[in-house]
């Protein structure tokens, strides 16, 4: 069903026959096409004609109305003869826009339900977790960590997943600063919208996604009904129906993209979100993953001797762990890969395993991210390496700098716990804090560059924005370097990894040990 026009959209406002949802795309086309405002102007000038408009007097400001106002007293039979002149007369004062924009403001409220482990900032307030409260129009939160479900008094029911920062900013509407929300938007809430810098999203009766993650393209994933784009970051008005979804550029460019619903949460979760390999069920070559995290009914892991020859042989790749089945890596580049592009941005993170090698040569873990980007640490990798003295070292590799921790007592053949956590904040030296925790005990760590010049460190830290899919980056693997070529070995993992989690948060120590022990969070 095609679209009506501006201006048959105009006339229906005038002959009290529009819809909410025409309403609510004509505010959106009036708020930025100069030509729109034009046409309404030009209605309203023939509605009230000449006489009419010369007859009536404008006492206040008060008597612009809103198009919600409009559509209600279209009902009343002498509406042309009256409100209409006032409205004309300052929309040629460039008012009405105005009064169009913040009709929907108002003095409701909204509550917020935290996830296990979460923590926000709210204004004005230090730090909370885990915490449940109300909010008023105007409150603004930073979720530092987590997730969390926002309930608005009409219905509307948002879940965001952290780091985020948002402010209820109306009675109807959300502005997202940064982080990734999901909205299910009842037939009470229809004309309920996002501003996500200079996007405006509005509701047409629909459940949808945005997101802004730092240092990333602005998308928006229609789930199902549908939405209006709107504002200067696309400049013209744009419909989107559900199992659609496109990212906005800095540059305004719009660009079709697949819907992923794993990018959300459509629930609170019970805990942090989550993946866990456990590595016990081995089945053609493809690894079965748990956790809780969105992303799992879509993650594939498989086993891949170089990346097109699969190797379905579970035989060669499985040996005993301290949680049963652990794999086993050969000396032939074995890896194994997913689909995934890990944890994007600045989020913080936390990822704890088992490993064991069984040769004196630096191993990669896990890693996933783009090697490449000077300004940014735009990489994720946990190694194992000795140096040239023979002691060796837990690494977390963020691009071209790296932390290292010393590994007392190493012995190849021998398991151990190790567990990196990015809390997502910057350490007094200005550096990403960045924590280290060999069988559950905390050990201290330093930064080195990559290179031969290991001791110079750029004067300026670099930022934590850890690359996804939008700019060319590797998705997540285990045993293989983000930076390595298809079949090619180097750096390769001669040795065995068991239970990989991998938190969408920061672990505490007591947590960390826990986990360990018991193969579980307490």
């Amino acid at each position: 069903m095609s679209k009506k026009p501006t201006d048959e959209l105009i006339n229906d406002l005038f002959e009290g026959v529009i819809t909410h949802e025409e309403l609510v795309r004509l505010e959106a086309e009036l708020l930025v096409d100069a030509n729109a405002q034009e046409s309404y102007k030009d209605h309203v000038m023939l509605q009230c004609g000449l006489e009419q408009m010369a007859s009536y007097k404008v006492t206040s400001v008060n008597d612009v109305i809103s198009f919600d106002e409009v559509l209600r007293r279209q009902k009343i039979r002498n509406f042309k003869r009256s409100s209409l002149a006032a409205a004309a007369i300052f929309l040629l004062l460039g008012v009405a826009l105005y009064f169009v924009h913040f009709a929907r403001q108002g003095d409701g409220s909204a509550m917020i339900t935290m996830a296990p482990r979460s923590v926000i900032n709210r204004t004005g307030q230090p730090a909370e977790e885990g915490q449940n409260s109300r909010l008023s129009v105007g409150s603004v939160i930073e979720l530092a960590q987590g997730s969390l479900q926002l309930t608005l008094d009409n219905g509307v029911q948002g879940y965001v997943i952290g780091p985020a920062k948002f402010e209820y900013s109306a009675e109807n509407a959300l502005r997202l600063d940064y982080g990734s929300a999901y909205f299910d938007v009842p037939p009470a809430g229809h004309g309920f919208e996002v501003l996500a810098g200079d996007l405006r999203v509005v509701d047409l009766g629909t459940k949808f996604g945005v997101s802004a993650i730092r240092n990333e393209a602005r998308e928006v994933h229609v789930v199902q009904g549908r939405v209006l784009l709107s504002g200067a970051a696309v400049g013209h008005s744009l419909e989107l129906a559900g199992s659609q979804a496109v990212k906005i550029d800095d540059a305004g460019e719009v660009v079709e993209i697949p819907l992923k619903r794993g990018n959300f949460i459509e629930s609170l979760p019970e805990d942090l979100l989550y993946l866990q390999w456990s590595f016990e069920s081995i089945v053609d070559g493809r690894v079965f993953a748990g956790g809780n995290h969105p992303i799992l009914p879509e993650l594939r892991t498989e086993l891949v001797e170089s990346e097109n020859h699969p190797d379905v042989e579970a035989g060669g790749w499985v040996e005993q762990g301290p949680f049963g089945d652990a794999l086993k890596f050969g000396r032939k580049g074995m890896n194994a890969v997913t689909n995934w592009h890990g944890v994007a941005g600045d989020s913080p993170r936390t990822i704890c395993f088992w490993a064991k090698l069984d040769a004196s040569r630096r191993s990669t873990i896990v890693s996933w991210g783009r090697n490449a980007d000077k300004k940014h640490a735009s990489k994720w990798k946990l190694e194992l390496r000795p140096d040239h003295d023979g002691q060796w070292l837990f690494g977390t590799n963020i691009g071209k700098q790296v932390s290292y921790s010393p590994v007392e007592n190493f012995v190849l053949g021998d398991w151990c716990h190790y567990a990196s956590v990015y809390t997502g904040r910057v350490a007094a030296n200005g550096w990403p804090e960045i924590e280290h925790y060999i069988n559950g005990q905390r050990v201290t760590s330093e930064w080195k560059s990559i290179g031969k010049r290991l001791d110079r460190l750029p004067s300026v830290p670099p930022q934590v924005a850890t690359s996804s899919v939008e700019s060319g980056a590797r998705p997540l693997s285990f045993g293989k370097l983000v930076e390595s070529e298809p079949g090619r070995p180097n750096g390769a993992m001669s040795g065995a990894i068991d239970e990989v989690f991998l938190f969408a948060g920061a672990l505490k120590q007591e947590e960390i040990l826990h986990l360990m022990q018991y193969n579980r969070l307490p």
